[in-house]
């Protein structure tokens, strides 16, 4: 085998990211709230940067054009876009880096106030401990308990085995048994650290208030005992098997099998959804005074900055030493730098949602408007922007509209055209899923098959294994479970 040392000449162009063109990716990416926590961090540790007071005069901006063409940083996006395709490893870890904060010796007030934002919310394990600390138990259950509520899947349901768990803890099993049966009865909601969907709906029968009048107690006692003794059969809809076993008419044992609807299936949630994320909107979606629906940015909602005028005067006098002065200048211009990047952010996502506005003009004008199907395809093209800025710029946007909060992703919906070439998203095909669903008869339910044929004459061209992937989604039973038996 044999080497040699050659040299070649190759003509190519390389692409290479500036910092400006990274950062101005990077907060348009960041949530607000990132945003907000990464300016507060620059502000304490940039001393060029000074915040702007309410009542301070601000420089007028001209409101960006959705039709205007890209200015260079935008066209920068798309440049870093083709880049993140050539060049991975040259945008490796884009997002993560933030700046750092200096010390708390150099704090002051203003940063103090700024950082006296509600802490992170309690998880779900914090929340049920905190409960727990309440129990009135032994010191032995307590602890057991403590150990219970560890070992609780994501879903609040305990699926370990007691005898195994319990030659883990170094515990009697009894003793497990007996911390399991206690968080079971203390823990709020009920049905929290059930091993299964049947002892879950037991646990909240057993604490409802069934002498409550209005509660009927004979259904309730009757679903107690099927769901000891004949849940496989009632969950797989087999009413004339069970009727037969226990001499009880199918239409009882169906009333009781409907107060199931009354229970939760996974109560945890509960939990999760009383302490929701805050949503802070960055766009508004109105009608203006001729009845048109457009979009504007909500950045005077946001923290103002701006360059501090005395030391961008002391930099201009000279009068600095060459230290002094590179670290001026340096601090000058990563403070315009990241300015000009917020300042692009809110003209791009103003400048997507106005595209995206024009399109769902539908949704938000007619009183049972639907989305129609949208692609970021659509929208880039529309701009003259890449996807993977249209991307970035609705991701964890939210904007405030007639219809409630809403996050801008979620108007780029898939679809289909029906036979007359209108466009249909497939969230209304499965709305009409759903309607006919809850029109039929349900002692002759709706098969895929039927469904199909229905949508089909109205227009809409679809399979049954797209029927009933639509109605899994929609977390609907088959005809044969949804079948009742009596009137």
């Amino acid at each position: 085998m044999r080497f040699d040392a050659s040299q070649h000449q190759r003509l190519g162009q390389v692409q290479k990211l500036t910092p400006s063109m990274i950062q101005h990716m990077q907060v348009l990416q960041l949530p607000l709230a990132e945003l907000e926590a990464t300016l507060e961090e620059q502000f304490e540790s940039n001393f060029m940067l000074e915040q702007v007071e309410p009542e301070a005069p601000e420089p007028t901006q001209p409101k960006a054009d959705a039709d205007q063409p890209p200015r260079d940083d935008e066209a920068g996006f798309d440049r870093l876009a083709e880049s993140e395709r050539t060049m991975p490893e040259a945008t490796d870890n884009l997002y993560e880096s933030r700046p750092k904060a200096k010390s708390d010796q150099d704090r002051d007030g203003k940063i103090d106030a700024m950082a006296n934002a509600e802490g992170r919310p309690q998880s779900i394990e914090e929340q049920l401990l905190d409960q727990w600390r309440e129990a009135e138990v032994s010191s032995e259950i307590a602890t057991l308990g403590v150990r219970v509520i560890e070992h609780l899947a994501p879903d609040g349901f305990f699926r370990h085995d007691v005898d195994e768990l319990a030659a883990t803890l170094g515990s009697g099993s009894n003793r497990l048994q007996e911390a399991l049966d206690a968080v079971q009865s203390w823990l709020d909601p009920p049905g929290i650290a059930a091993r299964s969907y049947p002892e879950c709906y037991a646990i909240q029968i057993k604490r409802r208030e069934l002498e409550d009048p209005s509660e009927d107690v004979g259904h309730w006692t009757l679903l107690l005992d099927l769901l000891a003794n004949d849940w496989d059969d009632l969950l797989n809809n087999r009413l004339k098997k069970i009727s037969e076993q226990r001499d009880c008419s199918i239409a009882e044992i169906e009333a009781s099998r409907d107060l199931l609807g009354q229970l939760k299936k996974q109560p945890v949630r509960t939990l999760d959804n009383e302490r929701p994320s805050i949503v802070r909107p960055e766009i508004a979606i109105e009608r203006d005074e001729s009845g048109v629906i457009s979009a504007r940015s909500l950045k005077n909602r946001f923290p103002k900055f701006r360059l501090n005028p005395e030391y961008e005067a002391i930099l201009k006098t000279g009068g600095l030493n060459d230290t002094d002065s590179d670290q001026f200048r340096k601090a000058r211009d990563e403070a315009r730098q990241l300015l000009e990047a917020i300042e692009q952010r809110h003209r791009t996502v103003e400048r997507v949602a106005n595209a995206i506005v024009a399109r769902q003009q539908s949704f938000f004008t007619e009183g049972d408007g639907s989305l129609v199907p949208l692609m970021m395809e659509e929208i880039a093209e529309q701009l003259d922007i890449s996807v993977s800025t249209v991307s970035r710029a609705v991701d964890d946007k939210w904007a405030e509209t007639p219809r409630g909060m809403l996050c801008l992703r979620d108007f780029f919906v898939g679809g289909l055209v029906d036979r007359e070439g209108r466009p249909v998203a497939y969230e209304t095909v499965k709305k009409k899923v759903q309607a006919l669903v809850d029109a039929e008869d349900r002692r002759r339910p709706l098969s895929d098959a039927a469904i199909e044929k229905a949508l089909q004459e109205e227009g809409i061209d679809i399979k049954r294994r797209t029927v009933a992937k639509y109605r899994e989604e929609l977390s609907i039973p088959n005809s044969e479970l949804r079948k009742r038996h009596s009137d």
